[in-house]
């Protein structure tokens, strides 16, 4: 099963809630019960995501007094997830986040299938042929290399075929250790051109871990918590959308070459150069390889 989660979007929502209340952006601390941990790992990553989203434009964010509203901006921007209701007169109020970002290959590939066999059971998918020379293959100390794909803008898109299925803020730290290990050591200089599934994502993030977290002047809690992220990629690029809504409670708690074929699950994720996070993260298997028409059917 395919993993997502955004946290840029994440982080965008949580600093919109602090403005919207006036507290300082590093006001947030863990609640005290069994997601801890988890709260505790992402108040650490919070002050450099909060300098990361400054610079993403493709970011942006509302707060919302009622339910209702925030649930028509979702709708709008073409998002299922929807926060339940909450009484008018208690001071609660939702906010809800929005990443948008499209990057192009810097020449368009060719539209084919690769045939992977499970069980015995070949089974065809589409997928996509980029051209030798416009993909690198680095060497991260693996059987497989790492993809790199430059964008027609500074974005690069990087993806690494793997069995290991990282998922919540474990996908962070996969990347962060393949972009550690990362170098181009000429060991996968036989691969030329490379077949990529393309691929159709719709999914909802579990991000009921950060519910509880609380800001405790002026006291403000997490209430409901829900993400979702479509990702689609086919011969022309890829593009990554996502939205995090929250509910805020004020008063609760050269040689000849082969093709390479990506026939496998695969993490997948953009990078930008002034930051330091990566700006998507998505691990991606088999039940979303799915023909994609237009990058804006995501």
């Amino acid at each position: 099963m395919s993993n997502v989660l955004d946290l840029a979007g994440l982080a965008k929502a949580l600093y919109q809630a602090t403005t919207h209340v006036g507290a300082a952006p590093d006001a947030w601390r863990a609640d005290s019960g069994a997601s801890r941990a988890m709260q505790e790992e992402l108040l650490g990553r919070l002050p450099q995501l909060l300098r990361d989203i400054e610079k993403i434009p493709e970011l942006r964010a509302w707060a919302r007094r009622t339910a209702q509203e925030i649930n028509a901006i979702l709708k709008g921007e073409g998002f299922e997830i929807q926060l339940e209701p909450w009484p008018d007169a208690d001071g609660s109020f939702g906010v809800v986040s929005f990443l948008d970002v499209t990057v192009e290959w810097p020449q368009p590939g060719e539209r084919t299938e690769i045939t992977v066999a499970r069980e015995g059971q070949p089974r065809n998918y589409p997928a996509f042929l980029l051209a030798k020379g416009v993909v690198d293959y680095l060497d991260v100390g693996e059987a497989k290399p790492l993809l790199g794909i430059p964008a027609r803008s500074d974005d690069r898109v990087y993806l690494h075929q793997t069995l290991d299925a990282p998922s919540g803020l474990g996908l962070y730290d996969r990347v962060a250790a393949l972009r550690k290990g990362r170098t181009s050591s000429g060991r996968f200089a036989h691969f030329g051109a490379a077949t990529i599934p393309q691929v159709k994502l719709c999914q909802q993030a579990d991000i009921s871990w950060v519910k509880s977290m609380r800001i405790p002047h002026p006291l403000l809690l997490i209430v409901q918590a829900l993400q979702e992220v479509r990702f689609g990629m086919n011969e022309i690029g890829a593009r990554a959308k996502t939205a995090t809504a929250l509910e805020m409670s004020r008063g609760g708690p050269p040689p000849t070459t082969e093709p390479y074929i990506v026939d496998g699950p695969f993490l997948i994720w953009i990078e930008r150069p002034e930051l330091s996070t990566p700006l998507f993260v998505a691990y991606v298997t088999e039940e979303d390889w799915k023909e994609l028409g237009s990058l804006a059917d995501i």
